[in-house]
């Protein structure tokens, strides 16, 4: 995960409206479509043949986040089939749930920390990246938000403050459907439009990404194949733009006892 992108990765994990309706409208349960209060996630993702029959773990990688019991992401780590941490990323969230830090760790090796201010009612002000050697290398401005705390606008300087890039996001009914970035010229670098289902999980993503002077361009499909009993998905198919299955992820999901 590259250090530019990560601080909109994190504060925008995902783009979903769920019906965690008593969880305050900032929480990851809420922007990643999960209900009930859950504890941990655990993603593993399995090949498939061309019938979408599922065969060996694939090699690369187990996705697991930890969440609080106020519905925010405090632990995201990845490891691989042997059991190695490939990515570490610790979060630390203010009272009213909004980022304040979080760090990030690349085969146990520091890669990158952002700190980032924000006011009384969870609205990012600004916000600093620091290197792998602690060393201050950008900083980010212009945040603008939706009611359920979801970044629509942001720009990211050098140190030197010229611009980096600009990033522009739109949404339907608290849904991403359009994002990207632009670079300090205003040529878009990045693109992605998502679809949802009536459950509110993605079922088509568009990302175009230029190479150059090309565009590239990835379409996935997501099938859920199996639901748990309060509603989340536990199996999900991925597959090409032509509709043929890439991948099977199964998901454990751990939940808060409630009292």
């Amino acid at each position: 995960m590259k250090t530019t992108l990560i601080l909109l990765t994190i504060i925008m994990l995902a783009s979903c409206k769920s019906n965690n309706e008593q969880q305050p409208k900032n929480t990851d349960l809420i922007q990643q479509n999960l209900k009930s209060l859950v504890k941990q996630t655990i993603d593993t993702p399995y090949k498939v043949d061309s019938s979408g029959n599922i065969g060996a773990q694939d090699s690369c990688c187990v996705e697991t986040q930890e969440l609080n019991d106020s519905g925010y992401v405090t632990k995201y780590y990845t490891k691989d089939i042997k059991g190695n941490t490939k990515m570490d990323q610790t979060f630390i969230h203010n009272p009213n749930g909004s980022l304040k830090e979080f760090t990030t760790m690349n085969d146990g090796k520091p890669s990158n920390h952002i700190v980032i201010a924000s006011d009384d009612n969870g609205n990012y002000k600004a916000a600093e990246s620091y290197d792998s050697t602690g060393k201050q290398d950008g900083y980010y401005t212009d945040f603008k938000q939706n009611d359920f705390g979801e970044l629509t606008n942001l720009k990211l300087y050098k140190t030197d403050s010229t611009l980096k890039y600009m990033f522009e996001s739109q949404f339907d009914n608290n849904a991403q459907y359009l994002g990207g970035h632009t670079d300090s010229a205003g040529k878009t670098i990045y693109s992605n439009a998502t679809a949802l289902d009536s459950n509110s999980n993605a079922v088509k993503v568009i990302t175009t990404t230029m190479v150059k002077d090309s565009a590239k361009q990835d379409t996935s499909l997501y099938r859920y194949d199996e639901y748990d009993d309060v509603g989340n998905w536990i199996q999900r198919t991925t597959l090409n733009a032509s509709g043929k299955p890439t991948k099977v992820t199964k998901r454990g999901i751990t939940y808060y006892k409630k009292e």
